[in-house]
């Protein structure tokens, strides 16, 4: 499967700008006639030299220290997750929402080593979800078997949850669930 992915891009130039992110800087069409965005697997790299630009990507490349899916929206798609990790990176807490592997990224390598930073994309297509959350799975299966480990960039599966998120997930439940979910709290935390 590494060899669907296109090639190794910057995500931000050597001054730390994001580049214009148009079609051909993808490689692929962003959103097609219907306005679904493209949906896939993509995969982020740390190397300081450089010389990945050039290079053929590989999931199993050991500077790749993140692999994440997104599927087709008519708001979101793969190229729209590079721009929250980008931003989450810039603006640590400090964005809307931030996205938890820019947040490890910023506290593991630094945000003035952002521009050693590489996309590789797999577009999979327009209004899909569970291919790529399938294809997502397989490399980060095969990956873990190989290294014994996630990249350094997933951390834990244990959700960050900004105060604006908990709202919307209290606001969002019946009154009997959020009388739960505050009992809960109460006898957990307190």
């Amino acid at each position: 499967m590494s060899d669907k992915f296109v090639r190794w891009i910057p995500i931000f130039e050597e001054s730390g700008i994001r580049p214009k992110v148009t079609d051909e800087y993808l490689g692929f069409k962003k959103v097609n006639e219907l306005g679904y965005n493209m949906g896939g697997c993509y995969m982020y790299a740390y190397d300081e030299t450089g010389n990945i630009a050039n290079e053929i990507p590989d999931h199993l490349d050991p500077r790749v220290v993140y692999i994440g899916t997104a599927g087709s929206t008519t708001h979101r798609g793969i190229h729209s997750r590079t721009a929250d990790f980008a931003g989450s990176i810039v603006n640590g807490h400090n964005q809307k929402r931030p996205y938890h592997n820019g947040m490890i990224f910023r506290d593991k390598f630094g945000i003035e080593n952002r521009k050693h930073l590489y996309v590789a994309y797999y577009p999979m297509g327009y209004d899909l979800k569970q291919e790529t959350h399938d294809a997502e799975v397989e490399l980060l299966t095969e990956r873990k078997e190989v290294f014994g480990e996630l990249p350094a960039c997933h951390g834990s599966y244990t959700p960050v949850v900004t105060r604006r998120e908990l709202k919307d997930i209290l606001l969002s439940l019946s009154k009997e669930d959020a009388e739960w979910a505050a009992e809960f709290l109460v006898d957990e935390l307190i």
